[in-house]
């Protein structure tokens, strides 16, 4: 019995190092294609100036997200890594600068829990994805400029602190 019980500890093992190897030794640059690829088909286009990729990820800098061939945002850069996707200095541009008048500093999204987090000048965000249930959830604790405009009264319930959203999708 503990022969099997080891032979089994050690097929676990060897799997778990093959994963393990196979995510590390994985053309990383070839993730960041596969992905611009699926957003392509979306209509949503992501030009970069620079990309340098590492073991553990990629990182993009000079991005601009066109959507059908309007731009409407700007990022500094995008690093995305095994266990997350970081997007720092993010502006409105095109029309859009006109529609959304805030700028996200730093926006850190964990695929693998669905959670995310965000701070600029709106104040800071924090929420959650659940695509198995299609549920979402979203707390704002807005900054003074945001909560003096009122722009989410409509759309988010508000507390007195902060604005709540949750939906089903």
């Amino acid at each position: 019995m503990n022969g099997r019980l080891a032979k089994a500890g050690l097929v676990i093992a060897l799997f778990a190092l093959f994963a393990g190897l196979t995510l590390l030794f994985f053309p990383k640059e070839r993730l960041v294609y596969l992905l611009t690829g699926r957003l392509a088909r979306e209509g949503v286009t992501l030009c970069f100036k620079e990309i340098s990729c590492g073991l553990t990820g990629c990182r993009l800098q000079g991005v601009t997200v066109l959507t059908r061939g309007v731009p409407v945002a700007k990022i500094q850069n995008v690093s995305m890594g095994i266990d997350r996707v970081t997007l720092r200095s993010v502006l409105p541009v095109g029309t859009v600068a006109g529609m959304v008048k805030y700028r996200v500093d730093r926006a850190v999204f964990h695929p693998f829990s669905g959670t995310f987090e965000a701070t600029g000048d709106f104040g800071s965000l924090q929420g959650r994805v659940d695509l198995l249930k299609r549920h979402i959830a979203l707390t704002l604790i807005p900054s003074g400029r945001l909560r003096r405009g009122g722009e989410l009264r409509g759309v988010m319930a508000f507390d007195g602190k902060r604005y709540r959203y949750e939906s089903d999708f």
